[in-house]
């Protein structure tokens, strides 16, 4: 009787895995396809460094690497980083003309809100942003940017991060056998998603201005089990760092969580765990996947935002 209700159930989450993906089938995301051969590690760590030398000010070097990078590399405008943005800021302080198309781009690649726009401090004041305001230019450009993303795949994607907290914020000891039961059809959705769209990224689905909602996979990919964790997704997160479709954070806390896990000194140095290996043999291993230097995000917090550092 066991064995029969174990079929079943397979068969069960076989079926709602195809209804999901038939409904919701289109064609890989191939925005990529110029400069898509380059490999984007050497550009993490150039935006890093036109990062700290934005925050410390140095615009023109800052805007001089990221001109210069934009011309081999199409942008990402990474979490955090947000490169492209940092971009044109630069041209305003330094005084290089930012194209329509460049605005354009912010709105309708990146998402920008037309409440970010006004609200920022460089942005709001130039004179480069005025005709978004003018004919309703704001209103259809962002219609462009909804337009390009997937929203049934965002949709399902929601619905499998509810799913991966539905059993943790409760009585999660008492119900782990049906939350790892989720954890195990999430692994195999998110397994077929990548195999047919690429990795889900805000290129695919969009940011969280869409609905107000996360879309990013990270706490379900580190619920996946062993066995399908180091011979599938890693692997495959590994080719999508190399391609910018993937953060190397993603990647690195994967592999430090799993060797953690196991009573192993993580690698990448993802979490504030002691390291138990020297700093230079941390910045080389970091440095091989597009990793910032260990300590980079907490100095730049601590310089931009000195007031709530010392709330901490």
């Amino acid at each position: 009787m066991k064995k029969k209700f174990k079929v079943i159930s397979s068969f069960l989450m076989i079926l709602i895995i195809s209804i999901i993906f038939s409904s919701c089938k289109t064609e890989k995301v191939t925005d990529f396809t110029q400069k898509q051969e380059a490999n984007y590690i050497p550009y993490y760590l150039k935006v890093y460094e036109a990062d700290s030398l934005f925050i410390t000010r140095n615009y023109q070097r800052s805007y001089e690497k990221l001109d210069s990078l934009f011309k081999i590399y199409k942008p990402i405008n990474m979490q955090i980083y947000n490169e492209f943005a940092t971009y044109l800021k630069c041209k305003i302080e330094t005084n290089h003309t930012i194209s329509k198309e460049e605005v354009e781009k912010l709105v309708t690649e990146f998402g920008y809100t037309d409440e970010y726009i006004n609200n920022d401090s460089y942005f709001s004041t130039s004179k480069y942003f005025i005709f978004l305001s003018e004919n309703d230019n704001y209103l259809q450009l962002r219609k462009q940017y909804l337009s390009r993303i997937n929203k049934k795949l965002r949709d399902t994607i929601i619905q499998m991060k509810n799913d991966d907290q539905l059993y943790r914020n409760k009585n999660y000891t008492k119900k782990i056998t049906l939350q790892n039961r989720l954890d195990s059809i999430n692994a195999e959705k998110l397994k077929k998603i990548i195999d047919v769209f690429g990795f889900p990224n805000e290129r695919i689905l969009g940011n969280f201005s869409v609905d107000n909602k996360p879309i990013d996979v990270d706490a379900m990919l580190l619920h996946t089990k062993d066995s399908i964790r180091l011979n599938y997704f890693m692997p495959k997160i590994l080719e999508f760092v190399k391609t910018g479709e993937a953060l190397p954070e993603t990647y690195a806390s994967l592999y430090d969580q799993y060797l953690l896990y196991k009573d192993k000194p993580q690698y990448y140095g993802s979490y504030d765990n002691s390291l138990g290996f020297e700093e230079g043999i941390l910045k080389e291993r970091r440095k091989s996947i597009g990793l910032p230097n260990y300590g980079y995000k907490e100095w730049r917090f601590k310089v931009l935002y000195p007031e709530l550092n010392k709330l901490k």
